[in-house]
């Protein structure tokens, strides 16, 4: 019946009985024979650190497998920062360290090697350091900037404190500075160069150890307790040590240990995760006059600060927002203004020697740093996805450290044509949808209402049309005319469109509601549309799980005869259930208690996993109702290619636990095992298996090309 009439209770469900002749059971798909390409980035990832060079003349910045570099120019409207290279790094990035004289750049990577970039022509060379699987790093050049301390942990694993010799790139390490697996190492150089520290977070106290002997040489301790390493500065003259820790500043002499005084104010001693300890935390000015402390955002909000050195008085203090703040350093022209950069690719100026003066924003480098859910185009070529840093951004599905298109805030939730020509974005202060040429980026339609989810809007197969989230309603349009063909209603009236599915033969609709961040059932309904043109309600169901990105709520089969709804109407495993509705009928076929919904594998049979117990995998022939179990059961982080009978999800094996990614056969057989170096937080499948995606807690985007045979 139409939607404008009530809509009617679901059938009664019923298992369809099975002819005299029993129905064959389902049969596990034959393992695919699968070629794994080299894999390859989209984009940069997300900022990790930064660091800038001396005298402030620019900023090296590193990303989550690359660093750039960018140096200051003055101009009419201000600062302009220029980016001059970027340079890919064949690991994720462990930590970053500038040379004393701001000549070149060192990285350490995951992989256990150690890059140095030179900045005058980008060369880059690397050494063989560790071991590979490093969880996090610490690196320090040497003050002649001959010899680089590294020091990395992985799991159940320290390091000792290598000594890389920059000239003949020999590698020794210092006697007895084995650091605990579970301490992050920080290696700092006296100013003579010839003892390094060894981080550690009780006794026995962080020390400097001598590089020849391994002898301790200064503790970092104060009234029997042990100081923080994690924020230090020597004074211009390296006669004493400014070490930061969550009660203030300490002065230690840099000889004795002795405290030579204190400064009131926490320093923060931690950067959220997956962000880099920052390099200049504390730093002094020029002249050694003032003392500046880095703040920092996500574990306990800590404000930028500033002293006076002679008196140790409080000058100013600088609250922080958002994005945690990387670097800090004093303006080179004009000692009572600190610069300061940003993880969201801000650079400002502080002007803290005036009396309540504001922080002006001089610049900003795009941080295109993604975030779930990712949209792929049907023919497996484009990926969009919504930036932490605000706005969205469209990759091609290729090598590369741009994106082809990004859009600034507050356009967001990015939903891609078949072959992505059009790129769909909602745009809340006009309350419209905007419809952009993805050729030219080119403003072409402009739709009414924007009140939806990401996921909340869908192209039909042909591109033809579009069906979007309009509140709580659903708005089909015809393409590029705009001309609106149907408004479908019926759902609760506080809720917003969270999911929209075709059918193959686009002939058929399914969309779900819900209220983002909230613990409420929502609503699916199906329509089809009959020859005169009306969309007729063919099914409905209710589940808690409708603003969760993750689970198959509906599933069309192949050629579109069934639908494949998730029923959960409370967060009870024995409350969900999937039911199969027959289109032609409206009728419920089969009926699937504590059963999750994956998909189809072919045209009649159904893929699902077992809500509780063992969560195992099975698939129905809908037709006979036979079933058949999987050898694979379901964890709850993978992405699914029913069609092809595979699965991937993170490879939970020590030591690189959700490191590295799985493709499994339905039957259990891993087809392939992929390093990925980073925690991983989202998988997706391009096109038909083209290529396998995989984003990473530090903001990387990956891409494997596959061949199946």
């Amino acid at each position: 019946m139409p939607l404008s009439s009530p809509s009617p209770q679901p059938p009664t469900p019923t298992l369809s009985m099975a002819p005299i002749t029993a129905p064959p059971t389902p049969a596990l798909p034959p393992p695919a024979a699968l070629r794994v390409d080299q894999p390859f980035a989209l984009g940069r990832g997300g900022l990790l650190a930064a660091a800038f060079l001396p005298e402030g003349q620019g900023v090296v910045l590193g990303w989550a497998h690359g660093l750039s570099w960018h140096t200051l120019h003055p101009t009419d409207r201000g600062l302009e920062l220029r980016e001059r290279g970027y340079r890919d790094l064949a690991a994720p990035l462990r930590a970053l360290a500038l040379h004393p004289r701001g000549i070149a750049a060192a990285a350490a990577l995951e992989d256990g090697r150690v890059a140095v970039l030179t900045l005058a022509d980008g060369a880059m060379q690397t050494y063989p350091v560790t071991a590979p699987g490093a969880f996090t790093c610490g690196l320090a050049w040497s003050p002649r900037g001959d010899t680089l301390a590294v020091q990395c942990i992985r799991p159940g694993q320290g390091d000792p404190i290598f000594l890389l010799d920059l000239t003949s790139g020999s590698v020794v390490s210092v006697p007895d500075s084995t650091i605990s697996s579970s301490t992050t190492p920080w290696p700092q150089w006296t100013p003579d160069g010839q003892a390094v520290l060894l981080a550690a977070l009780g006794e026995p106290c962080p020390r400097f150890l001598d590089r020849v002997s391994g002898e301790p040489r200064l503790t970092l301790q104060a009234a029997g307790e042990c100081l923080s390493p994690y924020a230090l500065a020597w004074t211009p003259g390296g006669r004493a040590l400014a070490v930061g820790t969550a009660e203030g500043v300490t002065l230690l002499d840099g000889r004795s240990a002795a405290v030579l005084g204190q400064f009131e104010g926490a320093a923060a001693v931690f950067a959220p995760p997956p962000y880099l300890l920052p390099t200049q935390r504390l730093v002094y000015s020029t002249r050694g006059t003032r003392l500046a402390a880095l703040g920092a955002t996500g574990m306990g909000d800590i404000p930028t600060q500033v002293w006076e050195v002679s008196t140790r008085r409080h000058l100013a203090d600088l609250s922080h927002e958002g994005a945690p703040p990387l670097a800090l350093t004093f303006d080179p022209a004009d000692e009572g203004a600190l610069l300061l950069f940003y993880a969201d690719g801000r650079l400002t100026r502080w002007p803290y020697a005036q009396r309540e003066a504001a922080e002006q924003v001089l610049y900003r480098v795009a941080v295109n740093w993604p975030q779930l859910p990712l949209t792929t185009s049907a023919d497996g070529r484009w990926v969009a996805a919504d930036l932490t840093t605000g706005g969205a951004a469209l990759w091609a599905v290729a090598a590369g450290d741009q994106p082809t298109l990004r859009f600034e805030a507050p356009l967001q939730h990015p939903v891609l044509s078949p072959d992505a020509e059009w790129v769909l974005l909602a745009y809340p202060p006009h309350d419209s949808n905007l419809l952009y040429r993805r050729s030219d980026g080119y403003l072409t339609l402009t739709l009414p209402g924007a009140r939806r989810a990401p996921q909340g809007a869908a192209f039909s197969p042909d591109g033809r049309r579009l069906a979007y989230g309009d509140g709580a309603r659903l708005r089909v349009v015809r393409l590029p005319e705009g001309v609106e063909e149907a408004v479908l209603e019926g759902f609760p009236s506080h809720q917003v469109i969270t999911r929209v599915l075709w059918s193959a033969d686009g002939r058929a609709l399914a969309a779900a509601s819900g209220v983002p961040g909230r613990e409420e059932a929502g609503t699916l309904y199906v329509w089809q549309k009959g020859l005169e043109g009306t969309w007729w309600l063919k099914g409905e169901s209710q589940s808690v799980r409708t603003t969760n990105p993750a689970p198959a709520l509906a599933a069309f089969s192949p050629q579109g005869h069934w639908v494949a709804l998730e029923v959960m109407p409370t967060y009870e495993a024995s409350a969900i259930r999937v039911r199969v509705v027959d289109l032609i009928q409206g009728a419920v076929v089969l009926d699937l208690p504590e059963q999750a919904l994956i998909g189809w594998v072919d045209a009649h049979t159904l893929l699902t996993h077992a809500a509780q117990n063992d969560t195992r995998l099975y698939l129905w022939d809908v037709p006979g109702g036979r079933h058949a179990p999987a050898a694979v059961t379901a964890r709850g982080d993978e992405a699914y290619l029913p069609l092809r009978g595979v699965l991937a999800r993170p490879n939970l094996e020590r030591p690189q636990v959700g490191r590295r990614i799985e493709i499994l056969a339905l039957n259990g057989k891993r087809l392939a095992d992929l390093a990925v170096g980073d925690d991983v937080v989202g998988l997706v499948w391009t096109g038909n298996g083209s290529h396998l995606l995989a984003l990473t807690v530090s903001g990387a985007l990956w891409a494997w090309p596959l061949g199946w045979e």
